[in-house]
Protein backbone atom coordinates (compact mmCIF):
# COMPACT_ATOMS: atom_id res chain seq x y z
CA UNK A 1 0.00 0.00 0.00
CA UNK A 2 1.66 3.49 -1.02
CA UNK A 3 0.39 6.34 0.94
CA UNK A 4 1.22 9.73 0.56
CA UNK A 5 1.72 12.92 3.15
CA UNK A 6 1.24 16.81 1.98
CA UNK A 7 1.76 19.43 3.96
CA UNK A 8 1.25 23.40 2.94
CA UNK A 9 4.67 24.03 4.90
CA UNK A 10 7.44 21.99 5.63
CA UNK A 11 7.12 23.40 9.32
CA UNK A 12 4.45 21.65 9.83
CA UNK A 13 5.82 18.15 9.59
CA UNK A 14 7.72 19.15 12.51
CA UNK A 15 4.51 19.40 14.55
CA UNK A 16 2.90 16.02 15.60
CA UNK A 17 0.05 16.78 15.91
CA UNK A 18 -0.65 17.65 12.13
CA UNK A 19 0.29 14.04 10.92
CA UNK A 20 -2.12 11.66 10.63
CA UNK A 21 -2.28 9.59 13.53
CA UNK A 22 -1.76 6.34 11.93
CA UNK A 23 1.43 7.21 10.77
CA UNK A 24 2.52 9.40 14.30
CA UNK A 25 4.43 5.86 15.64
CA UNK A 26 6.38 5.90 12.32
CA UNK A 27 7.60 9.32 12.96
CA UNK A 28 8.29 9.05 16.46
CA UNK A 29 10.48 5.98 15.19
CA UNK A 30 12.42 8.13 12.73
CA UNK A 31 13.12 10.39 15.46
CA UNK A 32 14.09 7.82 17.78
CA UNK A 33 17.11 7.24 15.90
CA UNK A 34 17.09 9.64 13.20
CA UNK A 35 20.35 10.24 12.47
CA UNK A 36 21.04 6.45 11.36
CA UNK A 37 17.77 6.63 9.14
CA UNK A 38 19.53 10.10 7.62
CA UNK A 39 23.15 8.80 7.18
CA UNK A 40 22.97 8.69 3.32
CA UNK A 41 20.42 11.71 2.61
CA UNK A 42 23.91 13.81 1.33
CA UNK A 43 24.47 10.82 -0.87
CA UNK A 44 20.90 10.30 -2.01
CA UNK A 45 19.64 13.88 -1.32
CA UNK A 46 22.48 15.72 -1.65
CA UNK A 47 22.34 17.15 1.67
CA UNK A 48 22.74 15.96 5.24
CA UNK A 49 20.08 17.20 7.97
CA UNK A 50 22.03 18.94 11.08
CA UNK A 51 18.79 18.50 13.47
CA UNK A 52 15.96 15.79 13.57
CA UNK A 53 13.21 19.01 12.85
CA UNK A 54 15.83 19.26 9.20
CA UNK A 55 15.38 15.88 8.62
CA UNK A 56 11.55 15.68 9.05
CA UNK A 57 11.08 18.81 6.55
CA UNK A 58 13.30 17.50 3.52
CA UNK A 59 10.84 16.43 0.84
CA UNK A 60 10.46 14.13 -0.40
CA UNK A 61 11.18 11.61 2.10
CA UNK A 62 10.36 7.96 1.74
CA UNK A 63 9.12 6.05 4.49
CA UNK A 64 9.26 1.92 4.34
CA UNK A 65 6.89 -0.01 7.06
CA UNK A 66 6.16 -3.64 7.77
CA UNK A 67 4.33 -4.95 10.70
CA UNK A 68 4.50 -1.13 12.03
CA UNK A 69 8.03 -0.87 12.01
CA UNK A 70 10.17 1.27 9.90
CA UNK A 71 12.58 -0.72 8.10
CA UNK A 72 13.99 2.01 5.82
CA UNK A 73 13.83 5.50 4.88
CA UNK A 74 15.79 8.19 2.60
CA UNK A 75 15.10 11.47 0.72
CA UNK A 76 14.80 12.50 -2.17
CA UNK A 77 14.70 10.58 -6.28
CA UNK A 78 17.83 9.32 -5.38
CA UNK A 79 17.13 7.54 -1.71
CA UNK A 80 14.03 6.27 -3.61
CA UNK A 81 15.79 4.45 -6.81
CA UNK A 82 19.23 3.38 -4.63
CA UNK A 83 17.25 2.49 -1.21
CA UNK A 84 13.43 2.49 -1.24
CA UNK A 85 13.28 0.34 -4.24
CA UNK A 86 15.76 -2.42 -3.51
CA UNK A 87 13.45 -2.52 0.35
CA UNK A 88 10.47 -3.09 -1.37
CA UNK A 89 11.68 -5.80 -3.48
CA UNK A 90 12.95 -7.67 -0.24
CA UNK A 91 9.94 -7.04 1.58
CA UNK A 92 7.82 -8.27 -1.10
CA UNK A 93 9.76 -11.47 -1.47
CA UNK A 94 9.30 -12.56 1.97
CA UNK A 95 5.27 -11.24 2.26
CA UNK A 96 4.94 -12.83 -1.19
CA UNK A 97 3.07 -9.64 -2.40
CA UNK A 98 3.95 -7.92 -5.68
CA UNK A 99 6.08 -4.53 -5.21
CA UNK A 100 5.50 -1.19 -6.38
CA UNK A 101 6.57 -0.38 -9.69
CA UNK A 102 6.06 1.65 -12.51
CA UNK A 103 6.47 1.23 -16.16
CA UNK A 104 10.01 0.55 -16.35
CA UNK A 105 10.29 2.53 -20.01
CA UNK A 106 9.36 5.45 -18.53
CA UNK A 107 12.12 5.85 -16.25
CA UNK A 108 14.62 8.34 -16.97
CA UNK A 109 15.21 11.90 -17.74
CA UNK A 110 12.24 14.23 -18.77
CA UNK A 111 11.05 18.05 -19.63
CA UNK A 112 7.86 19.77 -18.18
CA UNK A 113 6.30 22.42 -19.51
CA UNK A 114 3.48 24.09 -17.72
CA UNK A 115 1.18 26.72 -19.14
CA UNK A 116 -1.54 28.49 -17.46
CA UNK A 117 -3.41 31.02 -19.18
CA UNK A 118 -4.37 34.78 -18.45
CA UNK A 119 -7.29 34.61 -15.44
CA UNK A 120 -9.38 37.31 -14.27
CA UNK A 121 -7.28 39.39 -11.93
CA UNK A 122 -4.22 36.93 -12.24
CA UNK A 123 -1.84 36.82 -15.35
CA UNK A 124 -0.61 33.79 -17.40
CA UNK A 125 2.59 32.45 -17.06
CA UNK A 126 4.42 29.62 -19.04
CA UNK A 127 7.27 27.47 -16.54
CA UNK A 128 9.91 24.82 -18.03
CA UNK A 129 11.44 22.19 -15.72
CA UNK A 130 13.30 18.91 -15.09
CA UNK A 131 11.55 15.77 -13.82
CA UNK A 132 13.21 12.35 -13.29
CA UNK A 133 11.36 8.83 -13.26
CA UNK A 134 12.80 5.81 -11.23
CA UNK A 135 10.69 2.95 -11.13
CA UNK A 136 7.75 5.32 -12.10
CA UNK A 137 7.90 7.51 -9.46
CA UNK A 138 8.37 10.91 -10.96
CA UNK A 139 9.92 13.93 -9.43
CA UNK A 140 10.06 17.49 -10.54
CA UNK A 141 11.32 20.90 -9.57
CA UNK A 142 10.97 24.30 -10.46
CA UNK A 143 12.81 27.15 -9.11
CA UNK A 144 15.01 26.90 -5.46
CA UNK A 145 12.52 24.68 -3.06
CA UNK A 146 11.25 26.61 -0.14
CA UNK A 147 11.99 30.23 -1.95
CA UNK A 148 8.79 32.55 -3.11
CA UNK A 149 7.49 31.16 -7.34
CA UNK A 150 9.09 27.48 -6.74
CA UNK A 151 6.77 24.05 -6.75
CA UNK A 152 7.71 20.48 -6.65
CA UNK A 153 5.37 17.86 -8.85
CA UNK A 154 5.78 14.08 -8.22
CA UNK A 155 3.79 11.32 -8.55
CA UNK A 156 3.65 7.29 -9.06
CA UNK A 157 2.97 6.07 -12.38
CA UNK A 158 0.65 3.18 -13.14
CA UNK A 159 1.52 0.21 -15.31
CA UNK A 160 -0.87 2.00 -17.44
CA UNK A 161 0.31 4.82 -17.81
CA UNK A 162 -1.67 7.44 -15.17
CA UNK A 163 -0.57 9.25 -12.42
CA UNK A 164 -2.22 11.50 -9.95
CA UNK A 165 0.24 14.23 -9.33
CA UNK A 166 0.84 16.81 -6.96
CA UNK A 167 2.17 20.01 -6.58
CA UNK A 168 2.80 22.26 -3.98
CA UNK A 169 4.93 25.15 -3.76
CA UNK A 170 5.23 28.86 -2.75
CA UNK A 171 3.78 31.57 -4.72
CA UNK A 172 5.10 33.87 -6.55
CA UNK A 173 4.70 37.82 -7.48
CA UNK A 174 0.63 38.61 -6.62
CA UNK A 175 0.42 39.45 -10.47
CA UNK A 176 0.39 35.83 -11.39
CA UNK A 177 -1.70 34.58 -8.19
CA UNK A 178 -5.14 34.41 -8.04
CA UNK A 179 -7.38 37.28 -6.10
CA UNK A 180 -3.65 39.02 -6.64
CA UNK A 181 -2.74 36.69 -3.27
CA UNK A 182 1.22 37.36 -1.70
CA UNK A 183 4.07 36.26 -2.67
CA UNK A 184 5.88 33.57 -0.12
CA UNK A 185 2.10 31.66 0.92
CA UNK A 186 1.94 28.14 0.41
CA UNK A 187 -0.05 25.77 -1.68
CA UNK A 188 -0.84 22.55 -2.47
CA UNK A 189 -3.29 21.02 -5.67
CA UNK A 190 -3.28 17.49 -7.70
CA UNK A 191 -3.98 17.03 -10.91
CA UNK A 192 -4.25 13.83 -13.51
CA UNK A 193 -1.78 12.97 -16.16
CA UNK A 194 -1.12 9.97 -18.99
CA UNK A 195 2.02 8.82 -20.68
CA UNK A 196 2.17 7.11 -23.15
CA UNK A 197 5.98 6.30 -25.55
CA UNK A 198 7.87 9.15 -24.74
CA UNK A 199 5.13 11.64 -23.91
CA UNK A 200 2.38 12.72 -21.38
CA UNK A 201 -0.26 15.43 -20.77
CA UNK A 202 -1.80 16.22 -17.50
CA UNK A 203 -4.63 19.35 -17.08
CA UNK A 204 -5.42 20.86 -13.58
CA UNK A 205 -9.06 21.93 -13.14
CA UNK A 206 -8.91 23.07 -9.71
CA UNK A 207 -8.49 27.10 -8.99
CA UNK A 208 -7.62 28.21 -12.69
CA UNK A 209 -6.57 25.78 -16.18
CA UNK A 210 -2.95 24.79 -16.42
CA UNK A 211 -1.58 21.86 -18.89
CA UNK A 212 1.41 20.56 -18.03
CA UNK A 213 3.06 19.22 -21.26
CA UNK A 214 5.83 16.05 -20.85
CA UNK A 215 8.38 14.94 -22.77
CA UNK A 216 11.38 12.62 -22.61
CA UNK A 217 14.92 13.61 -23.62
Amino acid sequence: MFKEIYALNYNQLKVESLWPEEFRPIRQQFLNDWRRWTEKDQASYGQSPSTSDVALQISPRFYVVKDGNLVQTAAGIGGWKTFVVPTLDRVAAVSGTPAIRGPSHLDGNWTVVQICQDQPQAKGYELRFNMVVRDGYAHGQYGQSGTPASHSVSGQIGQDGVVEFSLEGLTGPGKFNIGGAPENVPYRYTFPARFSGSEGKGVRTQGRPCTFLFKKL
